[in-house]
């Protein structure tokens, strides 16, 4: 990977970890392929190079997010 493209995703993963680090500063719940993770563990995944993963956000009765969900997406070739 070269400079430029190792910049943008030491960016992306900046990016990542202070909105999960928000979201779990109000409360929201982490969860990788129905397992239950830390927070900075779940941002490690999602700006993961080998694998790619969907985040679902669950909002709670108060309309804000209680659980982020990633799970694993499989590319059929």
């Amino acid at each position: 990977m070269d400079d430029f493209h190792m910049t943008q995703r030491n960016a992306a993963a900046k990016e990542v970890l202070d909105f999960y680090a928000k979201m779990h500063k109000k409360g929201a719940e982490f969860f990788v392929d129905g397992t239950p993770v830390l927070w900075g563990e779940a941002a490690n995944i999602a700006v993961e190079e080998e694998s790619i993963y969907m985040a679902d956000y669950v909002l709670g009765e108060n309309g804000k997010i209680k659980q982020v969900r990633l799970d694993k997406i499989n590319l059929l070739t």
